[in-house]
């Protein structure tokens, strides 16, 4: 299995789970989920990681899938300080003596990986495009309903059509609204 096909089965997963509950909320029937090949993307959109389908006329949802923090080590339930060029003795010690992240950490993180994708893409580009948030973390899922409160205004800024969390444990969170 190749580096993007792994990364394609962790957007897979965040998606699936993230659809069910999105058509519950919108009284959607979205069910097919297909991959954006980046070598040939639709309709020259790069920037979308995967198309959901309706049986209905609905138009397709574009989703951009993205960690919600590169940083964190999901193994270990704690957030890391290392950079990839790091050889496996540094990342091995940074894992064994990482700390539980605060949620000012976790609030200040989160918000750069959200502005980095914001200011990654244009306005037009974003408007029609789902910004979501894969979480594998084991952070409390307080921390993203804290977040939501203390960023409304920040998050319902970067011009996003919508921003989502899909929890590995089923958490799916709207934080714009």
């Amino acid at each position: 299995m190749m580096h993007n096909d792994v990364k394609y089965i962790s957007e897979f997963e965040a998606v699936s789970r993230f659809i069910k509950v999105y058509n519950e909320k919108n009284h959607t029937d979205y069910y097919e989920i297909e991959k954006n090949e980046w070598e040939n993307a639709k309709d020259g959109i790069n920037e979308v990681d995967v198309f959901c389908y309706s049986n209905s006329d609905l138009p397709r949802l574009k989703i951009q899938v993205t960690k919600c923090d590169p940083n964190f080590s999901a193994e270990f339930g704690r957030y890391v300080n290392y950079k990839k060029r790091n050889n496996f003795r540094d990342l091995f010690q940074n894992k064994l003596f990482a700390r539980k992240i605060t949620l000012p950490e976790f609030s200040e993180n989160l918000k750069t990986v959200i502005s980095n994708k914001a200011e990654k893409y244009k306005s037009e580009t974003k408007k029609d495009l789902i910004l979501l948030l894969d979480n594998l973390g084991s952070q409390s899922d307080l921390f993203f309903y804290k977040f939501k409160d203390n960023y409304r205004d920040f998050l319902e800024n970067t011009g996003f059509l919508e921003i989502w969390v899909s929890g590995y444990n089923n958490f799916i969170l709207r934080l714009d609204k």
